[in-house]
């Protein structure tokens, strides 16, 4: 199966001499407000190709629409197999916020699926990983600015925000720089200048985190009481957890039809452009 969708990888990126990749990436959001439980996102070397849950199916590449549209049966059963591997994914995953020391029902679950082609080398390889995005408050000191703080994400596109009142606010909040983890994850953080805010004003403020391609928020008020203490012996919540997993055959589904349908609608552009170009133009035809 790796081989096949490195072929598709080399058809894709035939022009240049890189490394490519394919990947899924499930969510997992069990307890957390506003969410759904579970949802999964399609990304093709970097790009978003589709993101479902039980209840919204979006397509964002338009080479992606237009194979939905000729290959609708197709697309249909396999997103039903990818949702269909919510059961499993739960069961794999029960004990996670025991590893993670996350508060029970609170846990945010991300599994990676990958697979890799180096066509230098021509290797190829797959893997499977957990991680552990989570969403906190810290602060140093009662004179500091509270950090809202989200790590363990996965991908690198996120939005981070303070608002008051439900609306955006920009005055005295700063943003911090999207950060690599060891593991392959990220963090962002965002700071908040909360000695101006009087007290009995806190629960009018809130942080946002969307995740790129995910329609909900996870939302953190202002509370002094789920502030976290900025110290060393804190340091082990930011980290996250890898483990190799077999993934389901619906969801590889998903990801050689991204392929496809991306390569098929390349080939007919550069195809139409072949032909333009060979058509003479008039000034040339009068000579």
């Amino acid at each position: 199966m790796i081989k096949v969708i490195a072929l598709l990888l080399l058809l894709q990126n035939a022009a240049s001499g890189e490394t490519y990749y394919l990947e899924m990436d499930h969510f997992l959001y069990p307890g957390v407000p506003n969410f759904p439980e579970y949802g999964v996102m399609d990304v093709f070397e970097g790009f978003l190709a589709s993101y479902h849950d039980d209840n919204v199916k979006h397509i964002n590449q338009d080479w992606l629409k237009e194979y939905v549209k000729k290959h609708p049966e197709d697309w249909k059963l396999s997103v039903q197999a990818c949702l269909g591997y919510k059961d499993l994914f739960r069961t794999q995953t029960k004990n996670f916020n025991t590893w993670s020391n996350q508060s029970e029902g609170k846990e945010i679950i991300q599994q990676i699926i990958r697979c890799d082609w180096d066509e230098e080398t021509d290797n190829t390889f797959g893997h499977v990983k957990y991680v552990l995005p989570s969403v906190f408050l810290l602060q140093k000191s009662p004179s500091s600015p509270v950090t809202c703080h989200a790590t363990g994400f996965f991908p690198d596109k996120g939005i981070m925000f303070w608002r008051k009142d439900g609306e955006e606010i920009h005055e005295g909040v700063e943003h911090g720089d999207l950060l690599p983890n060891d593991d392959g994850s990220f963090q962002m953080s965002v700071y908040l200048e909360a000695l101006k805010i009087p007290p009995e004003d806190w629960g009018r403020y809130e942080c946002v985190f969307q995740l790129s391609g995910v329609q909900n928020y996870v939302v953190t008020k202002l509370d002094q009481d789920s502030i976290r203490s900025n110290n060393p012996k804190n340091e082990g919540l930011l980290t996250t957890t890898s483990i190799a997993v077999i993934a389901t055959m619906g969801c590889v589904i998903v990801i050689i039809i991204v392929a496809l349908s991306s390569t098929a609608f390349k080939k007919r552009n550069v195809t139409h452009s072949i032909e333009r170009s060979s058509t003479p133009s008039s000034e040339t035809a009068s000579l």
